[in-house]
């Protein structure tokens, strides 16, 4: 179903959504100890604090907005069948680009024969008012569980956070 709020601004609240979920007014704002637990659809959102889950599967529709010097935290939560790229159209950050934004990422369901390389967030632009994005994803904090883990990149070229999955070691076979 499809649920729009009267407010745009959300604080200290939860809110878990398999459905559409938009606002009234122009963002979908999450702010002190916020938390959105998403599996379908968003539009627009500006994560000033809290905690965005992203389930494989769940879609943003318009621009995601994150103010790094606000501490919001992002986390992606892989399935055994993959994990659907979250396209935000563009972004927006104020203040340190990525300073005190985290992000988690539990690849413990993830199947790793489906591929090591996985697009989380693809920004489709990039724009911001401290340092580039390049050099600046360096101070986001990056957590990896699950399986034997991996590693969480910016790609500048196309402007997008990428996940590298260690990949499945080879199958040891024992000859008598």
């Amino acid at each position: 179903s499809s649920v729009t709020f009267d407010g745009d601004w959300f604080s200290n609240v939860d809110i878990t959504s398999r459905g559409t979920l938009t606002t009234a007014g122009n963002l979908f704002r999450l702010y002190g100890t916020a938390t959105l637990d998403l599996y379908g659809a968003l539009n627009k959102a500006y994560a000033l604090q809290g905690t965005i889950t992203f389930h494989d599967g769940a879609s943003q529709t318009g621009n995601l907005f994150l103010e790094g010097g606000s501490s919001p935290v992002m986390n992606f939560e892989l399935s055994e069948t993959g994990f659907t790229t979250i396209n935000t159209g563009g972004t927006l950050f104020a203040y340190d680009p990525w300073a005190n934004v985290t992000f988690n990422v539990d690849i413990s369901q993830y199947d790793r024969t489906l591929g090591t390389t996985i697009v989380l967030m693809d920004f489709n632009g990039y724009s911001d008012q401290g340092a580039g994005a390049e050099t600046g994803f360096t101070n986001a904090t990056r957590n990896v569980t699950g399986h034997s883990g991996g590693t969480l990149s910016w790609d500048a070229a196309t402007d997008r956070i990428v996940l590298e999955v260690v990949p499945i070691r080879g199958t040891m076979v024992t000859i008598k």
